[in-house]
């Protein structure tokens, strides 16, 4: 679709985001959150005793330039990278993203951090993302 067309949709309709219909089984794990400990911990408000189970949206973003895969897809919360769909993951994704015409778009879904816990001598724990998200997703 060109510019020309984008322009002459009606405008709800251009900046209403795609979004993954879940079950809400919030079953899709995702990689690489070690890097990304400070980004999941201003994301919670810092680690705690009992830790964490924050509900949010994620958005995840086609990345063609990630000079370790091409096939990469980052996910981002409250627009900070907490990781990346597998890359296993990230080709049977971008497939159904392709079959439904969204190719290039971001697209929202539902999200739960987990851990983050902190018992001071007693050890503290990393956090971790999943997505409720089948593969291959449904987009709504």
């Amino acid at each position: 679709m060109g510019l020309f067309d984008w322009l002459l949709r009606p405008k709800q309709s251009r900046s209403r985001r795609a979004r993954i219909m879940g079950s809400g089984q919030y079953d899709q794990d995702i990689v690489g959150e070690a890097n990304y400990q400070d980004a999941l911990n201003r994301t919670c408000g810092g680690k705690t005793e009992d830790g964490h189970e924050h509900e949010c949206s994620a958005q995840l973003f086609e990345e063609p330039t990630n000079k370790y895969d091409s096939n990469a897809v980052k996910v981002t919360i409250n627009g900070r990278t907490v990781g990346y769909l597998s890359r296993a993951d990230a080709v049977d994704y971008k497939r159904a993203l392709a079959s439904a015409g969204l190719a290039g778009r971001a697209v929202d879904v539902d999200a739960i951090v987990v851990g983050g816990w902190d018992r001071g001598n007693r050890g503290s724990g990393h956090y971790g993302v999943k997505l409720d998200m089948e593969m291959p997703p449904e987009f709504d």
